[in-house]
């Protein structure tokens, strides 16, 4: 079977925001209420900077885009008494509501396996699972700034296409958009239980499981993102780097007898766990770098500063029995 769909998303509801009019009125009078009369230099809204009839609904602008989403499933089932399995994959891909070619990414596989043998002695089965999730978020929230910004700010573009900095009086919210916060994940899941039958009434059991989860996290600000004005190179660029790794593998091996007797039944149980587990964990923090293009290579930084680098190994090992008689 193969599912596929595809889906639009939008923000359902806007908050009700000041005009210009009734914006520039509000600020007139808290000016008036401190006893200003001189609007300070740095106040664009009102003292005559900024276009005291420009109007910008800066919720439609930052947030009111539109997403979609666009998922395929693929099922494969069969088998026959002794042995079923299920293979599947699927993918989806979801893109924001914000401005910018912001994307998310997801993909994976399972698969189940059942087999038993034709004296049912024997059985296992199998599960296992992958994931890969590729994620491009904004470095800003544009949500807040969307409520925050004057309704008579300037507008983003000029009249040659390019990003506007009106002569410095602002930071254009869409200069943030060549920051990256980028997160790229892995994640690998296995179990195995197999059983054999030693006897009619002795059973051997087995359990085997591993997992690996991959994690990598990075925040980037390359000197583009500033203001060209400041002529800022790649010296002034940062990246932080945060990286996980997680392995772990556990195993538990039983063994069980029972009998039953005219009045009498006894359970007897002996089994044993082991499991290993090791996390790595790394935060680095570079700046200075030679090129943009090098933003995601450490050696390319003049500085690089070691926030946390950890290891953790942890092992755990136990023997267990139980006897129940009734």
């Amino acid at each position: 079977t193969i599912t596929t769909s595809t889906a639009v998303g939008s923000v359902t509801k806007m908050m009700d925001l000041m005009n210009t009019e009734q914006y520039l009125t509000m600020r007139r009078k808290a000016y008036a209420n401190d006893g200003i009369t001189t609007y300070p230099a740095n106040a664009y809204d009102v003292n005559g900077t900024w276009d005291q009839n420009r109007y910008t609904d800066w919720q439609n602008v930052l947030i009111g885009g539109t997403s979609e989403v666009n998922t395929i499933q693929a099922n494969i089932t069969g088998g026959n008494q002794q042995t079923s399995f299920l293979v599947s994959g699927n993918y989806r891909t979801e893109t924001s509501v914000f401005p910018g070619d912001f994307l998310y990414k997801r993909g994976g596989a399972r698969v189940n396996w059942n087999h038993r043998s034709d004296d049912n002695k024997f059985s296992v089965q199998f599960s296992g699972s992958y994931m890969v999730q590729n994620n491009d978020l904004p470095w800003i929230d544009y949500v807040t700034l969307s409520r925050q910004l004057a309704p008579n700010a300037p507008a983003l573009y000029d009249a040659n296409g390019n990003l506007n900095w009106d002569n410095n009086t602002w930071t254009n919210p869409l200069s943030n958009n060549v920051r990256k916060c980028l997160t790229f994940t892995t994640d690998l899941i296995a179990n195995t239980v197999m059983s054999y039958k030693l006897a009619d009434n002795l059973v051997l059991k087995s359990s085997f499981g591993v997992s690996d989860l991959s994690n990598e996290d990075s925040r980037s600000t390359p000197s583009t993102t500033y203001n060209p004005s400041f002529n800022l190179s790649s010296q002034y660029s940062s990246i932080y780097l945060n990286n996980l790794r997680r392995r772990s593998w556990i195993m538990e091996p039983q063994l069980s007898w029972n009998k039953e007797f005219d009045n009498a039944t006894v359970d007897v149980l002996m089994g044993a766990t082991f499991q290993s587990q090791t996390s790595k964990k790394q935060l680095a923090y570079a700046t200075g770098f030679s090129s943009n293009s090098l933003l995601y290579d450490l050696s390319a930084a003049s500085q690089v500063l070691i926030r946390n680098n950890e290891e953790i190994d942890y092992k755990y090992q136990a023997f267990f029995g139980r006897a129940n008689y009734n």
